[in-house]
């Protein structure tokens, strides 16, 4: 017992001098209650709790010989629960100074203890998370049995704090392992906890790692965007590992465009933050990242340098995968020096490594490399089986480039060995998997992602070069309605400025009305002071008239009588002084409640002024948004005329030249006829010219094509010149439902639906532009006569087909609406529809303009809405809702 006290005192003396602000109090109040000698089981209790504080402020020593001290006290008096919490602080402690082992035997020696009580389901599950991170590093697969035995633990628990990061550890540790598909679960998990939780830091981390996902699966824009919605939280807490997660994020896309100055800049941005970071396995993957972009810009010794920094930094902290890579990226180096048998080295050490760790992606790659260098060095043998191993691991984790590359380095082993036939099946697969990573629906996606990541950048910051021109133009837009909202906005803060001084009068008036008011009290105070004193005067002459003789009795009488007299005086002096304080002080309650109303009225007043204040600066927002959102998409049809303008020109040779040499090969046909030629002869000429024919009827059949897409995107990019007038919608809906069906039957002569309407007859006379008004229901027909058609055609002729076209006014609104029972669409598909070039329908068969053009002249000619409702499998119902 005595040491206990010891241990207390010398930690009060210690902490007095260097404990930190945030946790002295704490710190002081626990040091209070065990110098108040508790009970036992209250002391071990006081003593896991101050351990843990010292931990925090820093003190290892003193929270690792406290908790001990408390396991033996706990021990001793059978104190089980108490125990437990020991042996997890003591755990807690040996992690901060780096001794693992003794670490995960405390852990493991309270999560029994935890079991056994029974009830403790939140340490039982950070005592799991506990674990896990201390394998995190290096034994991959244990740590995620811990994670997944903590996690329906603490979603049993109401803190779904601790529920959420144990959900975000799960999905990184799955990325490391190159299970991206189960990784997407507990990164929605972790998202769903930390969002009921209000954690925004927790969210932070799950948007980098989405990020890291969807930049896996080749969602470019939505990585993007994951990484500044995490960059915009983690700068607003100061999270620097965040921060250096985002950076690092960005960094990597930048990679897999080939722009390694960009990539460089992202580097550096997070080595600054990871210099923050206390752990040094962050800082050394900073380094790793920035060795590779000096490495691809040619700086190989700058490179060097910084691998050797990363191994350094790795090793120091223990991190596996760290050194694995940082060796892995040094073989490199060592191999464009020449040192071919260094780089060698570095391959094979950093690929046990990675598989040690359960990283399959990452040995992947250390496979290839060692082939390439035994390659290089003519070890054929060893390098074919190192290829075959590296590409047998690439096939299970599904990583397409390094099969690719593993076929084409197979293929030239094969070569240089003089198997030939070999070596054309291994460039057989090279070309396969390389196609694969390249075709057409991947380039077609990379250029919509980049389009959208363009206008994305420049909502986001304002700070790329594409965004310059239509920040300008903003600007210019916005000057004069800025001006004058300025202007509204100086002249009411004058007013608020004066009506403040005015408010500061009132109060300066009302502070003098209360100081005359305590200047008369203290009057009146002095007044009965002095009056007492008068009396006591009094007093003492009467007291001294008692003792004289009794012969001067009657002179006594006579005094006291004047006495009297003067008393009678002095009260009713009192008296009427009394009266004139009471007047003057209700005088100045009236003033003082008078003041109060005036000032009340000018704190309404005040108020008003600023709600219409806060009124005008909602609407300056507003219009600022609405103009942002006009610039923008004038500069995309502005960017969608230009484009169609430049390729018209070169569209009209191509068409015209197409016609011309179609020409020019039927009268090759009949030169040929006059020629003297041996049947052989004119046979293989004749077939030759139907060739070049057919090449340039195709030729011609796409060039129509193009030019039909340059004129849909010209229409999309022009704007309506057309006039309001009174329309009779239900004619012009009966007019176009006709137009598209026949329109579609001279298409196809096997083509049947039954269609429905339901006009509503009081539609007459409506303001409309009738063309552009056509033109959105052509397409929205024209669409459903595709879709109930294509419908038909898979269920092979047992789908009666059938449209719905109605109209129905709504008081100051009109409704027209398109129903089919065709293919319908899904989710996903139905939120884009309206997007310039996006489209469902086969290559050839549409443009991806109609939708879009259609939304345009509802929403922005007409000031309406056009609105989907569609599912799939089951159709679609399009509504055009109008101004009445």
């Amino acid at each position: 017992m005595r040491s206990l006290f010891i241990i207390a005192a010398l930690l009060f003396v210690q902490l007095s001098i260097t404990a930190q602000k945030r946790g002295r109090l704490k710190i002081d109040s626990l040091l209070q209650v065990l110098q108040a000698n508790p009970h036992d089981t209250m002391r071990v209790k006081t003593q896991n709790l101050l351990s843990f504080e010292l931990k925090l402020a820093g003190k290892l020593d003193s929270a690792l010989e406290l908790s001990s001290s408390s396991l033996e006290l706990a021990e001793r008096i059978n104190f089980t629960r108490g125990e437990a919490d020991a042996h997890f602080f003591v755990g807690q402690a040996y992690v901060t100074k780096g001794k693992l082992a003794d670490a995960l035997m405390n852990y493991l020696a309270a999560q029994q203890l935890y079991e056994q009580l029974g009830n403790r389901k939140v340490e039982l599950a950070e005592t799991f998370y506990a674990i896990a991170m201390v394998h995190q590093h290096n034994k991959y697969d244990e740590s995620l049995g811990f994670l997944r035995k903590a996690l329906p633990i603490a979603e049993q628990t109401p803190i779904r704090d601790l529920a959420g990061k144990i959900a975000y550890t799960t999905a990184v540790l799955l990325i490391r392992k190159s299970e991206q598909a189960e990784a997407i679960r507990y990164k929605d998990l972790a998202i769903k906890y930390y969002t009921e939780a209000g954690n925004e830091t927790g969210l932070a981390n799950c948007y980098v790692v989405s990020a890291r996902l969807n930049n896996y699966y080749g969602n470019t824009r939505q990585s993007i965007k994951d990484n500044y919605d995490a960059l915009r939280l983690f700068e607003k807490v100061g999270h620097k590992v965040g921060i250096y997660n985002v950076h690092t994020g960005l960094g990597i896309i930048y990679e897999q465009q080939k722009n390694w100055n960009e990539a460089l800049n992202s580097y550096l941005a997070a080595k600054k933050a990871a210099e923050g970071v206390p752990a040094k396995e962050v800082l050394a993957g900073a380094y790793n990242n920035l060795g590779n972009a000096y490495r691809e810009l040619g700086n190989t010794e700058e490179a060097h340098r910084s691998f050797k920094e990363a191994l350094k930094l790795s090793e120091q902290a223990a991190d596996r995968k760290g050194i694995a890579t940082a060796q892995g990226n040094l073989g490199t180096i060592y191999s464009l020096m020449g040192n071919k048998t260094a780089a060698l080295k570095s391959f094979e050490e950093a690929r046990k490594r990675f598989e040690d760790i359960g990283s399959k992606e990452s040995a992947t790659i250390s496979y290839l490399e060692s082939g390439s260098v035994l390659f290089d060095l003519k070890r054929y043998d060893e390098a074919k089986q190192t290829l075959e191993k590296g590409l047998q691991l690439a096939k299970q984790v599904g990583y397409k480039e390094i099969i690719s590359k593993s076929y084409r380095l197979l293929s030239q082993i094969d070569t240089a060995r003089g198997n030939y036939a070999s070596a054309f099946i291994n460039y057989d697969m090279y070309i396969t998997y390389r196609d694969s990573l390249s075709n057409d629906e991947t380039t077609k996606q990379l250029s919509e992602q980049r389009l959208q990541y363009e206008f994305s950048k420049k909502e986001d910051s304002m700070r790329m070069q594409q965004a310059l021109i239509a920040e300008q133009l903003e600007k210019q837009t916005l000057l004069s309605r800025q001006q004058q909202q300025e202007l509204k906005l100086k002249q009411a803060s004058l007013e608020i400025t004066q009506r403040e001084k005015d408010v500061q009068l009132l109060k300066f008036l009302q502070t003098k009305t209360e100081m005359q008011l305590i200047n008369e009290q203290n009057e009146k105070k002095l007044a009965l002071t002095q009056q007492e004193k008068v009396l006591q005067q009094a007093e003492l002459e009467k007291q001294t008239l008692h003792s004289k003789q009794k012969e001067q009795e009657l002179l006594l009488k006579d005094r006291k009588l004047s006495i009297q007299k003067a008393q009678r005086n002095i009260w009713l002096a009192g008296a009427i002084a009394l009266l004139i304080l009471s007047f003057v002080m209700f005088r100045n309650y009236r003033q003082k409640q008078k003041a109060n109303r005036l000032l009340q009225q000018q704190n309404i007043e005040l108020e008003e002024q600023r709600d219409k204040i806060r009124k005008a600066m909602a609407e300056l927002q507003q219009t600022q948004i609405q103009l942002i959102q006009k610039e923008k998409m004038a500069s995309l049809g502005e960017l969608t005329a230009g484009i169609a303008h430049e390729i018209q020109n070169p569209l009209n040779f191509v068409n015209n030249f197409s016609e011309v040499n179609v020409d020019i090969g039927n009268e090759l046909k009949e030169e040929m006829s006059k020629l003297s030629l041996s049947h052989e002869q004119r046979q293989s000429l004749h077939n030759l010219a139907d060739e070049l024919l057919q090449n340039h009827q195709k030729i011609a059949h796409h060039g129509k094509r193009a030019e039909a897409i340059v004129r849909n995107m010209l229409q999309h990019s022009r704007k309506s010149p057309g006039v309001k007038e009174p329309t009779d919608i239900n004619a012009l809906v009966d007019e176009c439902v006709g137009l598209s069906y026949h329109g579609f039957r001279s298409k196809d002569q096997t083509f049947e639906t039954r269609i429905e309407t339901d006009l509503d007859q009081s539609l007459s006379d409506v303001q409309v532009i009738p063309q552009d008004i056509s033109r959105v229901l052509l397409n929205l027909l024209n669409n459903a006569f595709y879709a109930v058609n294509e419908r038909k055609k898979q269920l092979n002729g047992s789908f009666h087909p059938k449209v719905f076209v109605s109209t129905k006014r709504h008081g100051a609104y009109f409704t027209i609406t398109v129903k089919d029972n065709g293919t319908g669409m899904s989710e996903k598909v139905t939120a884009k529809v309206f997007q310039p070039f996006f489209t469902t329908k086969p290559s050839g068969e549409g443009t991806g303009l109609g939708l879009s053009l259609s939304y345009d002249l509802v929403t922005k000619g007409h000031g309406g809405e056009l609105k989907v409702e569609s599912k799939e499998g089951e159709g679609a119902k399009f509504t055009i809702q109008l101004p009445a």
